[in-house]
């Protein structure tokens, strides 16, 4: 499928996502068994899931492969296995799906993209790039990344996927119960930066009940034009006599749905706890309708891992920081030399707190290696103000470096 045609359909049709595999699956593994692996050792019970959400209405079904990445199946001893894993689970939705869309579904790794934790951004793209070319060799139409909540590792995802796959990209992050991931990233600075990585769908999924991602997908509408994905869990789930209950019914479920597209969905599902009930609920409720036009305000946004600026008619006086710059600063330029950031911690905060919007970052000093510098400067930096960065450099490698160790959306200066 071409992205034209994917935007040319979901523009004009409200569409239904399928309901989780792994409600479905585990009454039927052993306690603690990998999830993802029932594609080989178990495709016929995978397939009737599959076919079930079928029947019910969906049109994409998902594949069984939320967990398949390489680092998530290393957990089990399966990390060998994850091409075969993959693949399978995209043939097994491709035999059942009929004429709906099947999406590849990859979930996080389970661990943070440094600095915020250990796992380099390289191994984070190469993982991701592994699990995307298994799950096109298997035959799925566009991918899903879903319950993503650190912005560095979904950007990894979504870098790894558009570089190596030319099919959509549907991107999901997940939020508490205060809007925000539990990174710290809003609803607002997600869209910003997912949009301008090119996702061709924006969403929100798991952790909450339907009733808070009314909020989540309002503030997405209100950020970006973008197509919206949102997929609910059935509330959020209590423990009762031994067993998970979730409180919203298949029924409930179906009304937020009608909420969601007067909001802006183009595509809804639901997550934990659903059932094919759902999606049956889901697709009888929203048979016919259609998304709604949306408007959004022209203005320039930057954004950090926590925070977007927005820059233009009616917004503030946007002060960029320019004291970042070793150019006739020679203690600056010392501590560069000595590879150290305590220094440009420092002044970032000072900057910061007397006002600066924008934080402007050179490192460039003569006969070091700029874009080792820049990395590192630009990952001080991140940990100590919210403030959006402006990389500012002659150097394409220095730039690249940068965009590399930054979450966000920036500016750049060549």
């Amino acid at each position: 499928m071409t992205k034209q045609e994917f935007h040319q359909r979901i523009r004009e049709h409200v569409l239904v996502l399928d309901g989780v595999f792994g409600t479905l699956l585990q009454p039927h593994l052993p306690p603690g068994a990998c999830v993802d692996m029932a594609n080989l050792e178990k495709p016929d019970l995978v397939s009737s899931i599959c076919a079930a959400y079928v029947k019910a209405g969906a049109d994409i079904i998902s594949t069984n492969s939320f967990g398949a990445s390489r680092i998530k199946l290393r957990e089990f001893g399966l990390e060998e296995k994850t091409r075969e894993i993959n693949a399978q689970a995209a043939r097994l939705a491709r035999k059942d799906a009929e004429d709906r869309w099947v999406a590849g579904v990859l979930g996080p790794t389970g661990k943070l993209v440094s600095p915020l934790g250990d796992l380099d951004f390289d191994e984070a793209y190469e993982t991701f790039k592994e699990q995307a070319l298994a799950l096109a060799e298997g035959g799925v139409d566009l991918f899903l990344l879903e319950t993503f909540s650190d912005l560095k590792e979904i950007k990894a995802a979504v870098m790894a996927i558009r570089e190596n796959a030319d099919l959509p990209v549907m991107a999901s992050m997940t939020y508490g119960e205060d809007f925000l991931t539990f990174t710290g990233t809003d609803p607002a600075t997600a869209a910003n930066v997912l949009v301008s990585l090119g996702v061709d769908a924006l969403g929100v999924n798991c952790s909450t009940g339907p009733a808070p991602m009314l909020e989540v997908l309002g503030r997405y509408a209100q950020a970006t034009d973008a197509p919206l994905l949102v997929e609910p869990n059935a509330g959020i789930p209590r423990l009762q006599k031994e067993k998970l209950f979730f409180q919203v019914s298949a029924d409930e479920m179906a009304e937020y749905g009608e909420k969601f597209v007067q909001i802006g969905a183009n595509i809804v599902g639901s997550c934990c706890g659903s059932t094919p009930i759902y999606t049956a609920q889901l697709k009888e409720r929203l048979k016919g309708k259609r998304p709604i036009s949306r408007t959004v305000l022209p203005l320039l946004r930057l954004s950090s891992r926590v925070h977007t600026v927005e820059v233009g008619p009616g917004r503030p006086f946007c002060i960029i920081g320019e004291r970042i710059n070793p150019t006739n600063r020679e203690d600056l330029a010392k501590e560069i030399r000595e590879g150290r950031v305590g220094f440009i911690q420092k002044e970032a905060q000072k900057q910061a707190a007397e006002g600066a919007l924008l934080l402007d970052v050179n490192v460039g000093v003569p006969g070091m290696d700029e874009p080792i510098l820049m990395a590192k400067a630009v990952r001080g930096i991140e940990n100590v103000v919210k403030a959006p960065l402006s990389i500012d450099s002659v150097n394409p490698h220095a730039v690249e470096a940068a965009l590399e160790n930054v979450p966000e959306r920036v500016f750049s200066i060549r």
